[in-house]
């Protein structure tokens, strides 16, 4: 019950960072372990597990103005997918298709 109590930890108010650079390996794995928690109690929304990948992870090192957003003038690597991952249940998470598309520093929309 102690293990990964991401809700606890959003609820006091500190920043949930995400990475997929470790274990488990890719983020869709961490979507559905974050909203599918084996303790529903843990468990974060879609939108707050997606955001701890994506706006998150900028805000952990400084770099928010730049980066975790699409925006114009924002850096990004976008990636598309076969299917809404905030709106699929967590065995269609790992199933969703996906391409990484790289982005450019300092285009402008």
């Amino acid at each position: 019950r102690a293990m990964n109590p991401f809700r606890k930890v959003t609820d006091a108010g500190i920043t949930l960072v995400f990475g997929s650079d470790s274990m488990p390996m890719g983020p869709l794995y961490g979507l559905a372990g974050a909203t599918e928690h084996p303790f529903p109690a843990n468990r974060l929304t879609p939108a707050e597990a997606f955001e701890s990948y994506t706006e998150r992870p900028a805000y952990a090192v400084f770099d928010e103005g730049r980066k975790g957003r699409i925006e114009p003038g924002m850096c990004a690597d976008l990636v598309v997918m076969n299917k809404d991952p905030l709106t699929a249940a967590a065995p269609t998470l790992l199933k969703i298709e996906y391409v990484l598309v790289a982005g450019k520093s300092g285009l402008k929309a």
